[in-house]
């Protein structure tokens, strides 16, 4: 009689040991082991690529202060450099990178979102204690903010107008990096994104 607690497998760390504990859902005993085989044999490399990948990512970050539009596909390019030919020995890295291009768009949109959040608190406040929006955002610094905030998408001062009819308008260049004087698009990589 087998012991139940006795494996075949050997036990792992890290992302190896959170595929290994999904083993049993699997159904038989050679899937089984021919991805337990695999993450035994390629695991390490795929998770050092990985994590190689993210680090020049959070790199890159580090030296712009915009989270450029074109910045995203470096996911792909630094993928394909440590692929190279065989396309097996990086699977579960190349089944998570879609996934990081996909929120680059989404972490841009809402920090966005927060920094015209902080700003419109700010030109609120600027309102209460003069009467008016002020002509620039420059005029919120440093009473009612810190520093200026900056597009995220191109690294320059947020975009604002004050309307004749006392409100004003605050957005930013959005995902396709053309200014349109405020205007939304029909999604959010379209047009400028709004408060």
């Amino acid at each position: 009689m087998m012991n139940p607690s006795f494996s075949p497998f050997p036990q792992a760390t890290g992302a190896s040991a959170s595929l290994q504990r999904a083993l049993p859902q699997l159904s038989g005993f050679f899937p089984r082991l021919v991805l337990n085989g695999y993450l035994q044999i390629f695991g390490p490399g795929d998770q050092v690529a990985f994590n190689q990948i993210i680090q020049n990512a959070i790199a890159a970050a580090g030296r712009s202060p915009a989270l450029r539009p074109q910045n995203s596909s470096m996911f792909q390019n630094d993928f394909r450099k440590h692929r190279g030919p065989w396309f097996f020995t990086h699977i579960f890295t190349s089944l998570a990178l879609p996934a990081l291009v996909g929120n680059a768009e989404r972490i841009a949109l809402v920090q966005t979102q927060i920094d015209q959040t902080r700003i419109a608190c700010a030109l609120e406040r600027y309102r209460i204690f003069q009467g008016v929006y002020p002509d620039s955002l420059t005029k919120l610094v440093p009473q009612f903010l810190t520093a200026p905030l900056l597009d995220g998408i191109n690294g320059q001062p947020m975009s604002y107008k004050r309307l004749p009819n006392g409100e004003f308008l605050l957005w930013s260049v959005g995902w396709n990096e053309s200014n349109e004087a405020g205007e939304p698009g029909k999604t959010k990589s379209e047009g400028d994104w709004v408060w």
